[in-house]
């Protein structure tokens, strides 16, 4: 039997208990196999502070833009049942997976209680691009970087403000823990190059904004609603000389984000970024 396609009902979720899904696989009796539906299988894990919800049956969908879009439904019903039950839902989240179990996004349940999508018809969302899913690109910035021309001379200057320079620096790189947030400071050529800029004139401000993702797929998916958005991409997202994933992109006025998976700088749950000694 394949997954229901577009099963946005909760009643999967009620069991919280038997063997995890993996296990039941396992125990699944051997059946004439059925051919494939179109698209991709997600699951919709359900987390809070307190429980874990996981997801038994998964949804096949096309894309992973259909998975947020369908996680943002998912959380909107269980905001809606929570009410009626005096439950304060707000921090909760789904975690989308794929079939291998890696996790490919989160949506928090409040980015879906902040979104509006134009309604088409009686009760029925229809979302017209990426860049009004409202949870694709949370609300935060992750790391500044600033270009500079002299690496050694930028680091003395914001030691002598009382910073501490992080243990992770390289020649090439210098962190600074800014609280939820990191500053990184590159030499000016080194970050206009992996940007897709000249180093010199009015076409590269010096200053990049970071925004830090839990997977690569997520890399794609906040590129994807950045263009839709209206935003130039400037480089595509493609394999980072630091070792991570990142793509580029600049807003109406030319101001420069960085989108990146880092293995070594994941954000937590509030999206804040924490460097590990």
């Amino acid at each position: 039997m394949c997954p229901s396609q577009t099963d946005t009902s909760l009643s999967r979720w009620d069991n919280e208990g038997g063997a995890p899904r993996a296990a039941r696989r396992l125990r699944a009796k051997r059946t004439a196999p059925t051919p494939e539906p179109a698209g991709s299988l997600y699951y919709f894990n359900i987390r809070s502070d307190r429980t874990f919800k996981e997801d038994p049956e998964g949804s096949t969908l096309p894309d992973l833009t259909s998975a947020l879009q369908e996680a943002l439904t998912l959380a909107r019903r269980s905001l809606k049942v929570g009410d009626r039950k005096g439950q304060d839902r707000r921090g909760w989240r789904i975690e989308i997976m794929d079939r291998a179990n890696e996790h490919l996004a989160t949506v928090a349940f409040m980015e879906a209680n902040l979104c509006e999508w134009p309604r088409k018809g009686k009760g029925s969302v229809v979302p017209q691009h990426g860049s009004e899913l409202g949870f694709a690109m949370e609300p935060r910035v992750s790391v500044i970087t600033l270009g500079v021309r002299d690496l050694a001379a930028s680091q003395a200057f914001y030691e002598r403000l009382g910073w501490r320079c992080s243990k992770r620096m390289t020649e090439e790189v210098v962190l600074f823990q800014l609280g939820g947030l990191v500053l990184s400071l590159l030499p000016r050529e080194v970050l206009a190059r992996e940007a897709g800029f000249p180093p010199e004139g009015w076409g590269f401000s010096g200053v990049v904004l970071g925004y830090n993702t839990r997977s690569k797929a997520e890399v794609e998916a906040v590129m994807a609603a950045a263009r839709d958005a209206g935003a130039q991409i400037r480089r595509r997202a493609h394999r980072s000389v630091w070792g991570g994933y990142s793509g580029y992109f600049s807003d109406l006025d030319n101001h420069l984000w960085e989108v990146a998976w880092n293995p070594g700088l994941n954000p937590a749950d509030d999206g804040s970024v924490t460097l590990r000694e």
